[in-house]
């Protein structure tokens, strides 16, 4: 009931004395102020994002100051002017949301993810900036093939389709198919995919990856690729998330088990029969798992999947792994 007082308190304010209008200033002041005491991450870039969202309608990442994400966008004229109720009142309903800590993805809506702007659900996994460098170095691989426009990849763990449509976009002759095990999800990525007119390149099923593989995707022609960004995170760190995430994203979304290789391992047995000869894995993962990865697949030499590399992130960890599957056949082609 505090946070509803603050908002009603405002508004009273804003429309019963002149000298002190309503501006998306004052409300940026106010907001801030109340989440900065409730220490909320990134209180203020986080308030100025609501702000111009919910008067420009822009994408996530539009905020008020210059500098802020490498945007130049500003409110400069409106930033004093006085605004209508209708506008006060959803600006304090979606701050409220955050100061409640639910993600800023998900209070507005929406959110950036390379070149695409995705709509945004709870408790959809939210797509991590780390994710594009997964996005970009696939392309840069791809882009080394012969014929590399027409091919088709599965992607396993699909969220709201910011993997499968990115490649897609940089693709504009290939096909994929995805798959997750929530339902939210799926109807997610299909409304994106939508929103990109790409329902004629990807296909999106529900389906629970266990040891046992549905017969459409056994089907299916072989792909040249799979990638996932997986769950992956330690079960015995599940409690150290932070509010945003454990109070919102979906948990099946984000516990790998034990060591947080349940799901990973789960798609490196489906590799033999998905994937053409050479076909390649991509994975996301924490940084302690790329060696884990390696040394489990020394152990696992039936698998016919190889260790190629690992690759950082933006801050330098080793958070994404590439494997390849090479039945005998096509060791006993290359060695002859």
């Amino acid at each position: 009931m505090q946070k509803l007082f603050f908002s009603r308190t405002l508004c009273r304010r804003c429309y019963s004395n002149e000298s002190h209008p309503c501006t998306p200033k004052s409300l940026i002041q106010h907001w801030t102020a109340i989440l900065k005491s409730k220490f909320v991450p990134d209180y203020e870039h986080d308030v100025k994002a609501i702000v111009l969202h919910t008067l420009k309608g822009t994408a996530s990442d539009h905020i008020l100051d210059e500098g802020i994400n490498n945007r130049n966008v500003s409110l400069h004229k409106k930033y004093e002017q006085q605004i209508s109720v209708d506008l006060i009142s959803e600006i304090n309903k979606l701050c409220n949301k955050r100061a409640n800590r639910m993600p800023l993805q998900y209070v507005i809506g929406e959110w950036d993810f390379r070149e695409l702007t995705l709509t945004m659900a709870p408790p959809v996994f939210i797509p991590r900036p780390e994710t594009e460098v997964l996005v970009d170095q696939i392309k840069d691989y791809q882009l080394t093939k012969v014929n590399n426009d027409n091919m088709s990849f599965l992607e396993i763990g699909c969220g709201s389709g910011a993997i499968s449509l990115s490649l897609l976009q940089e693709f504009p002759n290939a096909s994929a198919v995805a798959i997750d095990s929530s339902n939210d999800a799926v109807k997610l990525t299909l409304e994106n995919c939508k929103r990109y007119h790409c329902a004629d390149r990807l296909r999106v099923y529900q389906h629970h990856l266990g040891t046992i593989y549905p017969e459409f995707l056994l089907s299916l022609p072989k792909f040249d690729f799979i990638v996932s960004n997986p769950p992956y995170v330690f079960t015995d760190d599940m409690d150290k998330l932070q509010p945003e995430i454990s109070r919102y994203e979906d948990h099946s979304a984000l516990d790998g088990g034990i060591d947080g290789l349940n799901v990973i391992k789960r798609i490196i047995h489906l590799a033999r029969f998905v994937l053409k000869p050479s076909g390649v894995i991509w994975f996301e993962t924490d940084s302690k798992h790329p060696q884990m990865i390696k040394n489990w697949l020394e152990k696992q030499p039936q698998m016919n999947v190889k260790y190629i590399t690992s690759f950082t992130d933006f801050n330098e960890r080793p958070r994404f792994v590439q494997l390849c599957y090479k039945p005998a056949f096509v060791h006993a082609a290359t060695n002859s």
